[in-house]
C-alpha cells in the first residue's frame, strides 16, 4: 500500500503494538476524525502478523460504514490475503483469518471466533463499562488480546472508558485528541482548521423553565 507517511501515525502504531504485545493489556488509542484511524489499523495489524503469522485477527464494529471502510483499508494493506467480511447487514458470512465484523452479527454465536487472537474494536466508546450489551457478551470467554481505538474515548455515565470500576480497556496507549496535539495537526495540515458560523436562526429560551 502506498500512503503518506505521517509522523502520528507510526508512533501511535507503535505504542500501541507494544502494548498489545505486553501481558494483561487490553490498550485503546485515540485519533482525531480525519487523522487516519483505517492507516493506522492496517499498519497494526501488519505487524502483529509479521511477528505472528499464523494468529487470526478480528476486527469489530457497530456500523456498515466503518466496516466498509476498514474492509477497504486492509485490502490495500493485504493485497495477497483474502479479508472476510461477517455482516448480515451487507449480505457476506466469512470466516477468515483476518475478518472484519459486524457486532450485532457475531455476538451470539462467539464460537465461531474462538480461536482468535487479537480482536480490535473500532469505535471503541460503543462498549459499555457494564456486564451486559453485545460486545461484552461476545467479550465473555474470549481468551483474545481485546484492543480499540476511536475519535472519543469518553463515554456519557462513565467517564474515560479505561478508567474506573468495570472497565474493559486497561490502558491508553496513544491519544491525539488533547487542544494542543490536536492544533498541532491542524497547523501541520493533517487536518482541517474549524470554522464556526453563527446561524441565522436565534432561539429565545428565556421562557425556559430549569430543574
Amino acid at each position: 500500500m502506498i500512503y503518506e507517511d505521517r509522523w502520528y501515525q507510526s508512533e501511535c502504531k507503535d505504542a500501541w503494538i507494544k502494548d498489545i504485545f505486553a501481558e494483561n493489556c487490553n490498550p485503546i488509542v485515540a485519533v482525531p476524525t480525519g487523522g487516519g484511524k483505517t492507516v493506522i489499523l492496517g499498519m497494526t495489524i501488519q505487524e502483529y502478523l509479521t511477528k505472528y503469522p499464523d494468529n487470526k485477527v478480528l476486527v469489530l464494529s457497530h456500523t456498515s460504514l466503518i466496516l466498509e471502510q476498514d474492509l477497504a483499508a486492509l485490502e490495500e494493506f493485504f493485497p495477497d490475503k483474502y479479508i472476510g467480511m461477517h455482516s448480515a447487514g451487507l449480505h457476506a458470512r466469512e470466516v477468515e483469518q483476518i475478518t472484519v465484523a459486524g457486532i450485532q452479527s457475531v455476538y451470539r454465536n462467539p464460537k465461531l471466533f474462538m480461536w482468535y487472537n487479537l480482536i480490535i474494536v473500532d469505535e471503541v466508546h460503543a462498549v459499555g463499562h457494564k456486564s451486559e450489551g453485545m460486545y461484552r457478551t461476545f467479550f465473555k470467554d474470549s481468551m483474545a488480546v481485546i484492543a480499540g481505538m476511536s475519535a472519543t474515548i469518553f463515554r456519557s455515565g462513565h467517564g474515560y472508558i479505561h478508567q474506573g470500576p468495570g472497565v474493559l480497556f486497561n490502558k491508553l496507549s496513544y491519544d491525539l485528541t488533547s487542544m494542543h496535539k490536536f492544533n498541532r495537526l491542524v497547523d501541520e495540515g493533517y487536518l482541517c482548521n474549524l470554522i464556526s458560523k453563527e446561524p441565522e436562526t436565534q432561539l429565545d429560551s428565556s421562557l425556559v423553565k430549569k430543574s
